[in-house]
């Protein structure tokens, strides 16, 4: 098995703002489709996607998915409270041999979503 996470679907209450946010925190360029009753922008290497559709809430309650950061982990937590986040774990070690750092911040939208890197 390469990757225990096949797929996941964050939602999102406003699709540009939620763009723009990932997009600034992560260095990606996420781009909307529309799918008429539901909006995606899918995340690199088809691992999921930020979503706006009827089905989904947005809920800072849930399940907690994890995105890497890589190297650039301080860089994004600096980027998430200038781009309307909030930090709701600050820059923690991970206390096993060989990993690095995680945090969990609430996103645009009020996802509760986790961050790894160093």
């Amino acid at each position: 098995m390469k990757s225990f996470i096949k797929w996941v679907e964050i939602p999102v209450i406003d699709m540009q703002r939620a763009v723009d946010f990932y997009n600034k925190v992560f260095s990606l360029e996420l781009i909307t489709q529309d799918f008429g009753c539901e909006k995606m922008a899918c995340f690199p290497n088809k691992e999921g996607a930020l979503v706006k559709s009827y089905e989904l809430k947005v809920s800072g309650n849930g399940v907690l998915v994890s995105l890497n950061a890589g190297n650039k982990l301080d860089k994004a937590l600096v980027t998430i409270q200038n781009e309307g986040g909030h930090l709701l774990k600050n820059k923690t070690k991970i206390e096993s041999e060989n990993l690095d750092y995680f945090a969990i911040f609430s996103d645009s939208e009020g996802n509760t979503i986790g961050i790894y890197g160093k």
